[in-house]
């Protein structure tokens, strides 16, 4: 073999070499670049596919925002961050006018802690057949609602006027904005069903989200509020003005 093929062959094996180190040098970690930049890439992708649709998925509880706000809004009426007995009182009084009677007394009592009802077997679906006597439903409870954030205050209401006129403003209660439990409805001595003016009671509880000792201040704050207004003008927040 002369001089000249060796060198050819040495040219060649060094250019081999060359080439090869330059792509172990060079192209190799480009490439290797490039692999991580199209991993990268491919999630980028699927973390915007995912905030699109935690977009669109807050796009629409957006849309159900007003709606919402309007729900809260009625609930706040129907049972208040405190006892918010002045408002009570004004609404019954408004009520009665609708229903035609006078409210001759309102007693409202101590707010107390609130006691969860015990469950029972009886099933919520129970039916009952003619001659028996109906079946109260399973108490539902919530494990949020305690004694720590929320009260019963009872209340009691005297008004006077026909049957069918208690019945309505009885009705109307029910309706109402605040929550009002009616646990018992009774009539007195001069009152019937024929129609004649009577006396009707009704018994029963509102509710407040807050605990009983806070709802105590706030009916103590009423009550002196109350008498400091009686000074004056002879009016009184715990007790409805008749008609």
């Amino acid at each position: 073999m002369d001089r000249n093929r060796l060198l050819t062959i040495g040219a060649v094996f060094a250019a081999v070499v060359v080439i090869a180190l330059g792509f172990i040098a060079g192209v190799r970690p480009q490439l290797s670049a490039a692999a991580d930049a199209k991993a990268q890439n491919s999630a980028v992708v699927a973390q915007n596919q995912g905030l699109r649709a935690g977009i669109t998925t807050l796009e629409s509880k957006f849309s159900k925002m007003k709606s919402l706000t309007t729900q809260l809004a009625d609930l706040q009426q129907s049972v208040p961050a405190d006892a918010a007995a002045p408002e009570f009182i004004d609404e019954m009084n408004a009520l009665a006018d609708q229903a035609n009677v006078g409210i001759s007394s309102f007693a409202m009592s101590d707010a107390q802690a609130y006691t969860a009802p015990v469950a029972t077997s009886t099933s919520s679906t129970a039916t009952t057949t003619p001659g028996t006597a109906p079946v109260a439903p399973a108490a539902v409870t919530n494990s949020s609602i305690t004694a720590s954030n929320f009260s019963v205050i009872p209340f009691t209401i005297t008004v006077s006027g026909t049957y069918g006129e208690a019945l309505d403003f009885l009705s109307a209660v029910h309706s109402g904005d605040r929550l009002f439990l009616v646990t018992a409805f009774s009539g007195g001595s001069d009152s019937s069903a024929d129609g004649t003016t009577g006396s009707w009671t009704l018994t029963g509880s509102i509710y407040a989200l807050t605990d009983a000792q806070s709802a105590q201040k706030q009916q103590q704050t009423t009550t002196n509020s109350s008498t400091a207004s009686s000074a004056t003008d002879g009016s009184s927040t715990d007790t409805a003005a008749g008609k």
